[in-house]
């Protein structure tokens, strides 16, 4: 029963105040990893050399998210440019695995955006999705301006599923893009923390929604709170006045505890709420990475305390250790303890590149062409992330090493 509680807390972090806690399971804990280490399978294509854009059972095109429930098996990939949600079994134990199920599509070859007209089983463009501890998925359905919601998604046994809820439009078959509590525009990226509050990276509003309850809200409902913006009706940019309350396009968010991680497309940051589920709306920022000043320039050229743009995606592991995809610098950027970090803090690590000097497109085991979209498994040291620009595919990684974790510094309900 230990065994299986210390699992469970490994997949979901915790919030409040509580004991201490130690976790010394075999093959559970920290993950450890080595800059630029090769990746151990890939999904999506049949070998780490080849690139091809297709659509089959085993093929993809476009990758933009990624998300991973352990505890019931599954693996769920945004195939975006087939328009379609594809499932693994999980844990992947070869390259080139079949997906069992597809959403969004009646079958493995068909990509046709909104299929059969807009509806709860239709998807244009999903990008960021997330799994609940309940194994509800949730899916940004970027071009229909929505969030789907998959109860029970490892259970469902029929291609192209109908969704049970959906967030951003007041129906299944509405699809246009708004500026309200309500309503979605190119939503981007989701993420859930423990309390089954859903946070909605909304890229061209330039802010995130926060639901509280999200799973048992009506279709259409409202948000809790905004952040990025003091209200629900505003949504403008801060790109050329940055600061700790505006964003600039976020496209990637994540949670740990009550720390939320916002990342911003144009301003090539990330942000780091603290307590976020209590911020009032427009809440400034507490935490900082990408600048040195929450209103400073962001400076050019590669390094281990720079982005570029496009920050599609993020993740945070058991420990409290970030992950961001740099997409047009072709890396995977790692953050230990992020939520103790200094404002302009440099990386600790880095997947996709050698170096942080390094910017290669490459279609090799440790290289790639851009990443968006990205999950941990915490439990089996595993990080899966997309490759997207034009690889086509998405690699898994397995830590060199995994270390006990102490969970001391975990708030416990």
């Amino acid at each position: 029963m230990l065994r299986g509680f210390c699992a469970f807390l490994r997949a979901s972090v915790i919030r409040s105040v509580g004991p201490v806690l130690v976790c010394l399971l075999p093959n559970s804990g920290l993950a450890q990893w080595s800059n630029g280490q090769a990746a151990e399978y890939v999904i999506g294509q049949p070998n780490f050399t080849s690139t091809a854009s297709t659509c089959t059972a085993t093929g993809v095109s476009k990758c933009t998210g990624v998300a991973v429930d352990v505890p019931n098996g599954k693996l769920y990939v945004a195939d975006s440019l087939n328009n379609r949600v594809l499932r693994f079994s999980y844990p992947i134990t070869g390259n080139a695995p079949a997906a069992e199920l597809v959403f969004g599509q009646p079958d493995f070859t068909t990509s046709t955006a909104n299929n059969g007209g807009i509806g709860a089983s239709s998807l244009s463009y999903p990008t960021g999705m997330v799994v609940d501890s309940t194994g509800r998925l949730f899916v940004c359905d970027l071009n229909n301006h929505r969030v789907l919601q998959f109860d029970s998604a490892h259970t469902i046994g029929s291609n192209k599923p109908s969704a049970d809820r959906v967030l951003g439009q007041s129906s299944f078959t509405a699809g246009s893009s708004g500026t309200s509590a309500s309503r979605f525009w190119t939503p981007r990226s989701v993420a859930v923390d423990t309390t089954g509050s859903l946070y909605v990276a909304d890229f061209e509003n330039h802010r995130v929604l926060r639901f509280d309850s999200a799973s048992s809200k009506a279709n259409g409902a409202s948000a809790d709170g905004v952040l990025g913006q003091s209200n629900f009706t505003s949504n403008g940019s801060n790109y050329f006045s940055k600061n700790a309350t505006g964003m600039a396009n976020p496209a990637g968010c994540a949670v740990y505890g009550g720390y939320l991680y916002v990342t911003e497309y144009w301003n090539e940051r990330v942000l780091r709420f603290d307590a976020a589920a209590q911020k009032s709306n427009g809440g400034a920022a507490d935490g900082l990475l990408g600048a040195s000043a929450f209103n400073g320039s962001i400076p050019a050229g590669l390094g281990a305390s720079q982005f570029s743009q496009s920050l599609f995606g993020a993740a945070v592991d058991i420990s409290g250790r970030l992950y961001i995809p740099d997409a047009f610098d072709r890396r995977l950027m790692i953050f230990d303890s992020a939520h103790t970090k200094a404002i302009g803090a440099s990386a600790d690590n880095l997947l996709g590149q050698s170096s942080f000097s390094n910017n290669t497109n490459q279609a090799t085991q440790s290289g790639c062409s851009g990443f968006a979209g990205v999950a941990v498994d915490s439990v089996n040291g595993k990080v899966i992330v997309g490759d997207y620009v034009t690889n086509h595919r998405v690699l898994v990684y397995s830590a060199s090493a995994m270390l006990p974790v102490d969970l001391s510094h975990v708030l416990i309900d």
